[in-house]
């Protein structure tokens, strides 16, 4: 196979760009530039998509794993390998109409190189990420929460109260909280309402995959098939 390597990291976005791929950069984008691709620790370009097929054509990415998972990926620019994560539309990553409202809703970053989520969605798609999606709650993403909160008037202070504002926000466009499909992302069901009782063993079988797949390769899969919860109440314990 023969790798592409791309000059800058603005040419690898204004391929995407004219070749109309529908994509937002997740997060910490803010310090992102030809020379800090990654920002705060995070040594990858998180990215969602509404064709992942076609998000790959144009980038000329290639995929880090064996078999091809077309999530874990990776492109070089200026002769360095940059990781990039894809996420699209309909994999379970958030709600697929979620996913689809991020997209429609997108806005290009104030560089004018790559598009970006609206201010809402970055927030509120943080939250899911930094508390739902992870093993454990680092301090520096509730930091950076409360920052963000304060930006939108919302003014949460700590992870509860994020998470009841995430709550009331799904609820109000009816999104739902899902199983993800890849088994390196774990999903801490516990804290959403009746979501430990009904999907105890689905819950612990795919957070012990996606332990041991994060411990060996950082890898993805379908180690478990989507599960989708209509009730999205966080769990009264969690409420404020």
């Amino acid at each position: 196979m023969q790798i592409y390597n791309w000059d800058s990291v603005y040419d690898l976005f204004d391929a995407l760009n004219k070749g109309n791929v529908r994509y937002v950069v997740m997060r910490n984008f803010e310090k992102m530039n030809n020379d800090n691709f990654f920002c705060d620790g995070h040594e990858d370009i998180d990215i969602l998509c509404e064709d992942a097929g076609q998000f790959m054509s144009v980038s000329n990415t290639i995929c880090k794993m064996i078999p091809e998972d077309n999530i874990h990926l990776a492109t070089f620019i200026g002769g360095k390998m940059i990781p990039i994560d894809l996420r699209h539309q309909g994999d379970n990553y958030y709600d697929e109409l979620w996913e689809k409202d991020i997209l429609e809703r997108r806005i290009m970053a104030n560089n004018g190189n790559w598009y970006i989520m609206s201010d809402e969605d970055y927030y509120y798609s943080l939250i899911y990420h930094a508390i739902l999606q992870k093993s454990c709650i680092n301090p520096m993403y509730i930091n950076k929460l409360n920052k963000m909160s304060e930006g939108l008037g919302i003014n949460s202070k700590n992870y509860q109260e994020h998470l009841k504002k995430l709550d009331d926000y799904m609820n109000k466009f009816g999104y739902q909280y899902v199983q993800p499909s890849d088994a390196s992302v774990p999903f801490q069901w516990h804290y959403v309402n009746g979501g430990y009782k009904k999907l105890n063993a689905d819950w612990v079988a795919h957070n012990k995959v996606s332990i041991l797949c994060r411990k060996i390769y950082r890898g993805g899969g379908n180690a478990s098939r989507p599960v989708k919860i209509r009730n999205t109440s966080i769990s009264a314990s969690m409420a404020v």
